[in-house]
């Protein structure tokens, strides 16, 4: 359903599945849409986040902001989703050193409304 929504959203097809090799993304039918579809499937182990290492340096990264922004605020914890979403805005938003433009440009073609 996301890759048919990606492509539907942005108009660019989709190149490459990347999964930890467990059990959601292995099975034969979904191997043989992927095949049918001309779309790699990039496997990492199962289980080993290590092997994840942008994922994950992202994940830390947006909940280390997240829990910056309600220590700053003295909001209780129970306000950490709605941070993290701002945090993920945020970042969304935000010019990027691997990219020449925002991630939010790269992704829609369209320049996000900032003000």
């Amino acid at each position: 359903m996301f890759i048919t929504w990606a492509k539907l959203e942005t108009g660019h097809k989709v190149k490459a599945l990347c999964s930890n090799g467990g059990r959601k993304y292995m099975a034969q039918h979904v191997q043989d849409w992927l095949y049918e579809h001309s779309i790699t499937h990039k496997v990492t182990t199962a289980d080993m986040l290590q092997h994840n290492g942008i994922a994950e340096h992202l994940n830390c990264m947006l909940l280390d902001k997240s829990h910056a922004m309600l220590a700053d605020t003295n909001l209780p914890k129970s306000y950490w989703l709605e941070a993290l979403n701002y945090t993920t805005l945020l970042h969304n938003l935000s010019p990027s050193c691997s990219i020449p433009t925002t991630p939010s440009k790269a992704y829609t073609s369209i320049k996000p409304d900032v003000s």
